[in-house]
């Protein structure tokens, strides 16, 4: 998997990597239908929810 970049909105990242949407809901995070989605990138949801970036990325790279 390449390195995702981080400056993109989540609308983009979610088309790019759907398992992306499908981890984030699981954690009750819905960006595939928020309409903030088109402007927050990874970084702003990862900030907002108190995520950890590393653990999210690892789970993306464990499904894609």
């Amino acid at each position: 998997m390449e390195p995702i970049d981080l400056n993109r909105n989540m609308a983009d990242l979610i088309q790019e990597y759907p398992h992306l949407g499908a981890i984030l809901a699981e954690m009750g995070i819905d960006c595939a239908d928020c309409l903030a989605s088109c402007a927050d990138t990874l970084e702003d949801v990862v900030r907002m929810y108190h995520l950890d970036m590393n653990d999210l990325l690892r789970q993306l790279r464990q499904v894609s």
